[in-house]
């Protein structure tokens, strides 16, 4: 007999060894396998899958048992009356006491968010908000028997809502819906508590727009803020979307604590994401519009008209970017799946790259042009062999009138690599010239003539002292030659041409008044006369001389 007692007493710890060696492994091992075969992973469930499937399961008419999601292995542990009294309660729990997170917000990997600072395999979908403080709704992702994996809400969840099972009411909004309002349900929810949207959306937009413009409006009352500043700007771009943000807010605390069903709060939530998307894509929108308004005004005032087209350029695409922003995370939060069309759009934005090269390469160059500012609209240039006034820059070329009076566009691609003579950009003027005076002048009247034309040439006041220089350089082909060197003060090309002329002339009267002229290329030919009947006399003696012995 105590052989017999021995062996069942050992039977009975070894089963409670086992027991809890079982209760102590991971998820995955908990509940046998009998099919090896690897599950491909995007047959697998996520939190996204499971919390659709949850609210789906609460709007079935017969609601009461969900316990089928809850993670069962607790059983082992605690009563099963404990579970069915959490999943029986659970919609109602929800409808007063607690939030889900929409669904299109959580993660669509079946292994879940690995960022949530959470365990591995666990994923929070939502919260309870109860007195004795707020108990996070955790999933837990369990290995089935026939190798796939699946969601479920976690022991650690189902214990806390059951250790502080809070008092259930009527909420606010059941109180005041009428009996035949309430009793009828559509999706779920009661017919009343889908008709109260649009009464709360009403509210909750008349309370934002009265505490957005009646702030608005104390604060030009008691302030000094005036239009065409900085804080006008800011206000007027940031007024309308406080308005929505501030709308949405207070519609979800209305429905929140008026105690809406959880299946219309989930099927509105993206709404209201997107209602905050929109606003945040509205302040952006217009804050870009009155920072290109703000720089163009600038630019004008500034007389800069080449930096137009580039703020021109840069609100355009910062509007198409922004729209294309908004458009792919408005479809995201709604629940479609962008990736295959960023990819698609990848390909594309590739191949139209690769086809528009040169214009992508005009587009870059324009931008360099304004940032550098080699030239601007109305300066007289020199690029390449071509002369002529800029008449037009533009995003892919610019326009140049040459002395011909024709126009020649060049693409700012080409023209950013080219080199850039800018005329008008030149603060002085420089004149050099060689004055030719004859041979037939006197040294001592060209000493008299140097000096004259140094103190001339020093008396304009629009002549630039230093350096200003009279120098004999040498003895020409035909000319004694003078070199005059200076720089003249102008504040463009016509003007300089005007001094420069006035300088010349004073020249010429210097030159004739000291008794001297300018050289003109010339040729002194020198004839002379030879007798040729005495050289061949000589030549005829010469001949006939006999040789020396």
């Amino acid at each position: 007999m105590l052989k017999i007692l021995s062996a069942n007493g050992l039977l009975w710890m070894m089963l409670i060894i086992f027991q809890s060696a079982g209760f102590a492994q991971t998820p995955e091992d908990i509940i046998p396998t009998t099919d090896t075969t690897p599950v491909p992973v995007d047959t697998q469930e996520s939190p996204r899958d499971f919390a659709q499937r949850l609210i789906q399961r609460l709007s079935m008419s017969d609601n009461s048992d969900i316990s089928d999601m809850f993670d069962q292995r607790f059983n082992r542990t605690y009563k099963q009356y404990k579970v069915t009294l959490v999943a029986n309660n659970f919609s109602a729990l929800l409808n007063e006491f607690g939030t889900l997170t929409p669904a299109n917000l959580l993660s669509n990997v079946p292994q879940g968010n690995a960022e949530s600072g959470l365990a591995a395999q666990n994923e929070q979908i939502g919260e309870f908000k109860l007195i004795s403080g707020d108990v996070p709704i955790i999933l837990i992702r369990i290995r089935q028997e026939d190798g796939r994996y699946k969601w479920f809400i976690a022991r650690e969840t189902v214990l806390a809502i059951y250790e502080n099972m809070p008092e259930q009411h009527q909420t606010i909004i059941e109180q005041l819906l009428p009996e035949i309002l309430a009793t009828q349900s559509w999706r779920g929810a009661p017919i009343g508590q889908w008709l109260s949207l649009p009464i709360f959306a009403i509210i909750a937009f008349a309370f934002s727009w009265s505490m957005t413009f009646g702030s608005l409006f104390i604060i030009k009352r008691y302030t000094k803020i005036t239009e065409n500043t900085v804080s006008h700007y800011i206000i007027d771009v940031m007024l309308r979307p406080a308005c929505i943000v501030i709308a949405v807010v207070i519609f979800l605390f209305m429905s929140r604590f008026a105690g809406l069903s959880i299946l219309i709060r989930q099927s509105f939530s993206v709404f209201t994401i997107s209602l905050i998307w929109i606003a945040f894509f509205i302040f952006v929108w217009s804050l870009v519009n009155r920072v290109a308004e703000h720089s163009e005004k600038y630019l004008r005032e500034k007389n800069k008209v080449g930096g137009l087209s580039i703020v021109i350029f840069l609100r355009a695409s910062a509007k198409v970017v922004l729209f294309t922003l908004a458009v792919i995370i408005l479809l995201d939060t709604s629940g479609y799946d962008v990736s295959t069309w960023l990819a698609a759009l990848g390909i594309g934005g590739i191949a139209l790259a690769l086809g528009a090269q040169k214009t992508i390469e005009n587009l870059v160059g324009s931008i360099m042009l304004v940032l550098d500012q080699p030239l601007r609209v109305g300066d007289f240039c020199k690029i390449g062999d071509c002369k002529g006034t800029v008449e037009h820059i533009g995003m892919r070329s610019t326009s140049l009138r040459t002395l011909s009076d024709t126009v020649v566009t060049i693409p700012n691609g080409v023209l950013s690599g080219e080199q850039i003579e800018n005329f008008t950009r030149r603060q002085r003027f420089l004149v050099k010239t060689t004055l030719n005076l004859r041979y037939e002048t006197p040294i001592d009247k060209l000493e008299d003539l140097l000096v004259a034309l140094r103190k001339n040439l020093v008396s304009f006041e629009f002549v630039i002292p230093m350096p200003a220089r009279v120098r004999f350089i040498g003895y020409g082909a035909f000319s004694l030659d003078v070199e005059v060197m200076t720089y003249i003060r102008a504040l463009n090309y016509e003007i300089f041409l005007e001094k420069q002329e006035k300088l010349l002339l004073s020249f010429s009267h210097i030159v004739e008044e000291h008794g001297s002229g300018f050289a003109f290329p010339s040729q002194t030919i020198y004839t002379v006369e030879d007798d040729f009947t005495t050289d061949a006399a000589q030549q005829k003696s010469l001949r006939q001389k006999p040789p020396a012995n």
